[in-house]
Protein backbone atom coordinates (compact mmCIF):
# COMPACT_ATOMS: atom_id res chain seq x y z
CA UNK A 1 0.00 0.00 0.00
CA UNK A 2 1.52 3.15 -0.90
CA UNK A 3 2.23 5.76 1.86
CA UNK A 4 0.33 9.07 1.63
CA UNK A 5 2.31 12.18 0.67
CA UNK A 6 2.53 14.43 3.91
CA UNK A 7 2.29 18.48 3.62
CA UNK A 8 5.73 19.92 3.47
CA UNK A 9 7.18 16.32 1.46
CA UNK A 10 9.52 17.45 -0.91
CA UNK A 11 7.80 15.32 -3.13
CA UNK A 12 4.23 16.66 -2.73
CA UNK A 13 5.80 20.53 -3.26
CA UNK A 14 4.73 20.83 -6.90
CA UNK A 15 1.50 19.62 -6.13
CA UNK A 16 1.31 21.50 -3.20
CA UNK A 17 2.24 24.83 -5.58
CA UNK A 18 0.03 24.01 -8.16
CA UNK A 19 -3.03 23.60 -5.86
CA UNK A 20 -2.31 26.98 -4.18
CA UNK A 21 -2.05 28.41 -7.92
CA UNK A 22 -5.31 27.03 -8.31
CA UNK A 23 -6.80 28.27 -5.36
CA UNK A 24 -5.38 32.13 -5.94
CA UNK A 25 -6.68 32.00 -9.24
CA UNK A 26 -9.74 30.97 -8.36
CA UNK A 27 -10.72 33.19 -5.48
CA UNK A 28 -9.40 36.24 -8.11
CA UNK A 29 -12.02 35.35 -10.16
CA UNK A 30 -14.44 34.76 -7.87
CA UNK A 31 -14.24 38.09 -5.55
CA UNK A 32 -16.97 40.49 -6.51
CA UNK A 33 -14.40 43.30 -5.78
CA UNK A 34 -13.04 44.94 -9.01
CA UNK A 35 -9.00 44.04 -9.00
CA UNK A 36 -6.36 44.12 -11.14
CA UNK A 37 -2.40 43.74 -11.30
CA UNK A 38 0.05 46.12 -12.94
CA UNK A 39 3.95 45.88 -13.40
CA UNK A 40 6.28 48.90 -11.97
CA UNK A 41 5.93 50.25 -15.88
CA UNK A 42 2.10 50.44 -15.06
CA UNK A 43 1.19 48.01 -17.84
CA UNK A 44 -1.73 45.72 -16.85
CA UNK A 45 -1.17 41.99 -15.77
CA UNK A 46 -4.57 40.57 -15.03
CA UNK A 47 -8.04 41.68 -14.39
CA UNK A 48 -10.51 39.90 -12.05
CA UNK A 49 -14.24 39.40 -13.73
CA UNK A 50 -15.66 41.68 -11.36
CA UNK A 51 -13.11 44.65 -13.18
CA UNK A 52 -14.58 43.59 -16.36
CA UNK A 53 -18.31 43.85 -15.68
CA UNK A 54 -17.63 47.21 -14.55
CA UNK A 55 -15.67 48.49 -17.00
CA UNK A 56 -17.16 46.73 -20.13
CA UNK A 57 -13.13 46.11 -21.05
CA UNK A 58 -12.60 41.94 -21.04
CA UNK A 59 -10.33 40.46 -19.00
CA UNK A 60 -7.99 39.93 -21.65
CA UNK A 61 -8.43 43.12 -22.85
CA UNK A 62 -6.54 44.62 -19.67
CA UNK A 63 -3.06 42.72 -19.91
CA UNK A 64 -0.53 45.08 -22.00
CA UNK A 65 -2.54 48.33 -21.44
CA UNK A 66 -1.15 51.27 -19.99
CA UNK A 67 -2.77 52.31 -16.28
CA UNK A 68 -4.20 55.57 -17.95
CA UNK A 69 -6.29 53.84 -20.62
CA UNK A 70 -8.04 53.09 -17.34
CA UNK A 71 -7.69 56.04 -15.46
CA UNK A 72 -7.60 59.20 -17.55
CA UNK A 73 -4.75 61.98 -15.78
CA UNK A 74 -6.75 64.65 -16.52
CA UNK A 75 -9.34 63.35 -13.87
CA UNK A 76 -6.97 62.91 -11.33
CA UNK A 77 -6.03 65.41 -8.87
CA UNK A 78 -2.08 63.34 -8.92
CA UNK A 79 -1.07 60.96 -11.14
CA UNK A 80 -2.21 57.66 -9.62
CA UNK A 81 1.14 55.83 -11.31
CA UNK A 82 2.95 57.91 -9.49
CA UNK A 83 1.30 57.40 -6.31
CA UNK A 84 0.88 54.54 -6.12
CA UNK A 85 4.93 54.17 -6.16
CA UNK A 86 5.66 56.38 -3.89
CA UNK A 87 3.75 55.09 -1.06
CA UNK A 88 3.42 51.31 -0.11
CA UNK A 89 -0.34 51.31 -0.14
CA UNK A 90 -2.86 54.25 -0.89
CA UNK A 91 -6.11 55.14 -1.72
CA UNK A 92 -7.53 57.73 -4.10
CA UNK A 93 -10.88 59.05 -5.39
CA UNK A 94 -10.94 59.15 -9.52
CA UNK A 95 -12.88 58.24 -12.16
CA UNK A 96 -12.65 54.66 -14.15
CA UNK A 97 -12.82 55.37 -17.81
CA UNK A 98 -14.86 52.71 -19.44
CA UNK A 99 -14.41 51.15 -22.62
CA UNK A 100 -17.09 53.51 -24.20
CA UNK A 101 -15.59 56.67 -22.74
CA UNK A 102 -18.09 56.80 -19.68
CA UNK A 103 -16.28 58.15 -16.26
CA UNK A 104 -17.70 56.45 -13.48
CA UNK A 105 -16.26 57.81 -9.52
CA UNK A 106 -14.41 55.00 -7.96
CA UNK A 107 -12.28 54.90 -4.74
CA UNK A 108 -8.86 53.58 -5.68
CA UNK A 109 -6.93 51.41 -2.94
CA UNK A 110 -3.45 50.48 -4.16
CA UNK A 111 -0.98 48.06 -2.80
CA UNK A 112 2.86 47.74 -3.91
CA UNK A 113 3.53 43.99 -4.36
CA UNK A 114 8.14 43.92 -3.95
CA UNK A 115 9.69 40.35 -4.17
CA UNK A 116 12.01 38.71 -1.07
CA UNK A 117 15.09 41.27 -2.16
CA UNK A 118 12.42 44.33 -1.35
CA UNK A 119 12.52 45.09 -5.14
CA UNK A 120 8.87 46.73 -6.56
CA UNK A 121 7.43 44.00 -8.63
CA UNK A 122 4.30 45.88 -9.25
CA UNK A 123 1.14 46.85 -7.23
CA UNK A 124 -2.47 45.61 -7.23
CA UNK A 125 -5.68 47.55 -7.39
CA UNK A 126 -8.91 47.28 -5.77
CA UNK A 127 -11.47 49.02 -7.34
CA UNK A 128 -14.57 50.79 -5.85
CA UNK A 129 -17.71 51.59 -7.78
CA UNK A 130 -19.25 55.05 -5.84
CA UNK A 131 -21.64 56.02 -8.15
CA UNK A 132 -24.69 54.31 -6.13
CA UNK A 133 -23.07 56.59 -3.15
CA UNK A 134 -22.48 59.71 -5.01
CA UNK A 135 -26.15 59.18 -6.39
CA UNK A 136 -27.72 58.78 -2.97
CA UNK A 137 -25.61 61.54 -1.65
CA UNK A 138 -26.95 63.88 -4.47
CA UNK A 139 -30.61 62.63 -3.92
CA UNK A 140 -29.67 63.50 0.64
CA UNK A 141 -28.55 67.17 -0.56
CA UNK A 142 -31.13 68.16 -3.05
CA UNK A 143 -33.58 66.91 0.24
CA UNK A 144 -31.97 69.03 2.49
CA UNK A 145 -32.31 72.07 0.16
CA UNK A 146 -36.10 70.76 -0.18
CA UNK A 147 -36.50 70.75 3.24
CA UNK A 148 -34.35 73.87 3.91
CA UNK A 149 -36.49 76.09 0.60
CA UNK A 150 -40.06 74.88 2.65
CA UNK A 151 -38.44 75.61 6.04
CA UNK A 152 -37.66 79.25 5.18
CA UNK A 153 -41.41 79.36 3.56
CA UNK A 154 -42.63 78.64 7.02
CA UNK A 155 -39.94 81.28 9.42
CA UNK A 156 -41.69 83.61 6.12
CA UNK A 157 -44.90 82.29 7.16
CA UNK A 158 -44.64 82.92 10.74
CA UNK A 159 -42.59 86.57 10.68
CA UNK A 160 -45.63 87.61 8.50
CA UNK A 161 -47.75 86.10 11.19
CA UNK A 162 -46.00 87.67 13.88
CA UNK A 163 -46.12 91.26 12.05
CA UNK A 164 -49.83 90.74 12.05
CA UNK A 165 -50.14 89.35 15.85
CA UNK A 166 -48.03 92.05 16.72
CA UNK A 167 -50.15 94.39 14.66
CA UNK A 168 -53.00 93.34 16.33
CA UNK A 169 -52.19 93.72 19.97
CA UNK A 170 -50.73 97.01 19.22
CA UNK A 171 -54.41 97.93 17.54
CA UNK A 172 -56.17 96.47 20.59
CA UNK A 173 -54.06 97.96 23.05
CA UNK A 174 -54.59 101.60 21.11
CA UNK A 175 -58.48 100.91 20.98
CA UNK A 176 -58.41 100.53 24.58
CA UNK A 177 -57.25 103.57 25.42
CA UNK A 178 -59.44 104.67 22.79
CA UNK A 179 -62.42 103.33 24.48
CA UNK A 180 -60.73 104.22 28.13
CA UNK A 181 -60.24 107.53 27.23
CA UNK A 182 -63.98 107.48 25.31
CA UNK A 183 -65.34 106.01 28.73
CA UNK A 184 -63.60 108.97 30.62
CA UNK A 185 -65.00 111.52 28.78
CA UNK A 186 -68.65 109.61 28.73
CA UNK A 187 -68.53 110.24 32.55
CA UNK A 188 -67.35 113.64 33.09
CA UNK A 189 -70.24 114.57 30.70
CA UNK A 190 -72.68 112.66 32.89
CA UNK A 191 -71.21 114.54 35.29
CA UNK A 192 -71.05 118.21 33.83
CA UNK A 193 -74.95 116.94 33.01
CA UNK A 194 -75.90 116.04 36.49
CA UNK A 195 -74.50 119.71 37.63
CA UNK A 196 -76.40 121.66 35.38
Amino acid sequence: MPQKKKPGDPERAPLDLETLENYVRDLWRFLPLPLCSFNPMHKALDANAALASLSLYKEDEFVGQHLSVFFPKDKNPKNMASLVLEKESATQETNLQTKDGKLIPVNIYSQLRKDEKGETIGYFLGIVDMTKEREFKQEMEERVRQQTRQLEEKVGELERFQKIAVGRELKMVELKEMVEKAEKNLQQCQKFNQKN
